[in-house]
């Protein structure tokens, strides 16, 4: 597990400046080797949105997007590249995509992403082994007026072929206030991007193998949030094959309940006593997308 912060500001020249915080969790390597990252992008300044705005959660746009893999200096992934450059700091400015343009200008308000497609192979996409590399970036861009500071934000991605499923990454609790914003800040745009490949990496039993992502920091050892973990979904993971593939993204904002347990079968490993958790959902919103593997 790693965590990764990075501080960015608005993507947007008309906007207001804002330090904002990204997460990025890893899973571990020898059944989840890829990474879900949480990041802002926008936010309305203070006073020029209508109180009026209905308030929720909305996700306007995911999709598989190309993914090249190839990392900068700082072992951050090539893209998404997030704008964040006028060289007034450069000590605190991203330097992976500082200028756009001819002649060139500052890249202070945008971000690089790859191509969506609906068309990918299945020789590319299908992991056979735990060293297969992501072939793509799944990317939901999330709309978010909700100004919940103190519920947990959760997001899933599942992708299914008929009845098989060929990625599942449970439930990943990024804890409370993940951006380090205010009410005032709302509504705010963020997206969610990870880069993934599909099918069970050549560990063919057992429920959680494969792109079927295990429990990470999970049960856990206090009854609070401490880092950021995931509870398995105990699904199956088949290999991807030719055909259509249904993914769909969830994000929720909820209430965690904390469970005390003391027996080891409940504990998966984690030193007894360990708690486990249930959610009371307050903002919900899913997103369907389709690919073909051919």
């Amino acid at each position: 597990m790693e965590e990764e912060i990075q501080l960015m500001k608005k993507l947007f020249t008309l906007l207001a400046v804002l330090a904002v915080v990204a997460f990025c969790i890893t899973g571990m390597v020898a059944e989840e080797p890829h990474h879900t990252h949480a990041a802002v992008l926008k936010h309305a300044t203070p006073g020029v949105h209508s109180n009026a705005a209905p308030t929720g959660i909305w996700i306007p746009w995911a999709d598989f997007a190309s993914f090249s893999g190839a990392t900068n200096a700082d072992s951050s992934y090539l893209w998404p590249c997030f704008g964040n450059y006028d060289g007034s700091n450069t000590s605190s400015e991203n330097p992976d995509c500082p200028t756009i343009g001819d002649p060139t200008v500052p890249f202070g308000g945008g971000v690089v992403l790859g191509d969506p497609s609906y068309l990918w192979t299945v020789a590319d996409c299908n992991a056979t082994s735990t060293s297969s590399p992501a072939c793509a970036d799944q990317e939901s861009f999330i709309t978010d007026n909700t100004a919940d500071l103190t519920d947990d934000l959760t997001v899933s991605i599942v992708i299914t072929q008929g009845s098989n499923t060929i990625y599942d990454t449970g439930t990943y609790d990024y804890g409370e206030n993940v951006f380090g914003l205010t009410a005032a800040d709302f509504p705010i745009l963020w997206i969610n991007y990870n880069p993934q490949n599909l099918g069970d990496m050549g560990i063919a039993t057992g429920p959680n193998n494969g792109n079927c992502s295990p429990n990470i920091n999970y049960p856990l050892t206090t009854n609070s949030f401490t880092v950021p973990y995931a509870i398995s979904a105990n699904k199956t993971c088949s290999p991807a094959a030719a055909g259509v593939a249904n993914g769909t993204f969830t994000v929720e904002y909820a209430t965690p309940k904390y469970t005390k347990e003391t027996k080891a079968a409940d504990c998966d490993g984690v030193p007894t006593p360990c708690y486990t958790v249930k959610y009371t959902s307050k903002y919900k919103a899913s997103y369907k997308f389709t690919i073909d593997l051919y």
